[in-house]
């Protein structure tokens, strides 16, 4: 992953379909959500859980426009970039951007869709912020028909099995083609930047 200390610019910008945010930006609530379906046990203590896969992520950009003198204006891009951002909902389709960013990419974040555009805030002092929310794009995909829903509990006298067998390879090699494509994307993250 990409540290702040070693490169600000990558974490102060979040790049959409190729072209990089106005002013600074700050992401916040993005979260990986694994989803699970939890039945408490009828009379006893403890719960069976069923992986019900993950549910698709939303984050906050917040961004931070300057009218700088020497530097230029934040406002004068921030509309290109703002209609790029409506262009994903335009239409009877909607259609995913590509976005980069390292806390993104820490994620596996590849492409989102505009959820809501916030008012324009000023702060007094010549700058303005403005919160836009995002929907990551992840289409479903069909699960595996020897995949396992539920948890298995290793070891001898588990709950759920004895945690070797198909079930375990099968993991394994999702968690190895997974970290796999997180390596992928960080070295393409790093030669961004």
């Amino acid at each position: 992953m990409i540290s702040p200390s070693d490169n600000d610019d990558g974490w102060s910008k979040l790049i959409v379909a190729g072209k990089e945010s106005p002013g600074v930006v700050t992401i916040s609530g993005a979260t990986r959500t694994i989803g699970w379906d939890v039945k408490d046990a009828d009379g006893q203590d403890g719960a069976s859980t069923t992986r019900k896969g993950e549910p698709v992520g939303k984050f906050d950009a917040t961004f931070y426009l300057v009218d700088d003198p020497v530097l230029g204006s934040d406002f004068d891009e921030w509309d290109d970039f703002q209609q790029l951002l409506l262009s994903s909902v335009a239409g009877e389709s909607p259609v995913a951007l590509e976005v980069v960013h390292p806390e993104l990419q820490r994620l596996g974040w590849t492409a989102a869709v505009l959820s809501s555009l916030g008012d324009m805030v000023n702060d007094g002092m010549g700058g303005a912020t403005t919160k836009v929310s995002f929907l990551e794009h992840r289409p479903p995909q069909a699960k595996p028909a020897n995949s396992p829903s539920g948890t298995k509990t290793g070891g001898s006298g588990g709950s759920g099995g004895s945690g070797t067998g198909p079930a375990e390879t099968e993991a394994d090699k999702k968690i190895r083609e997974a970290e796999a494509e997180l390596e992928q994307l960080k070295e393409e993250g790093e030669n961004l930047w």
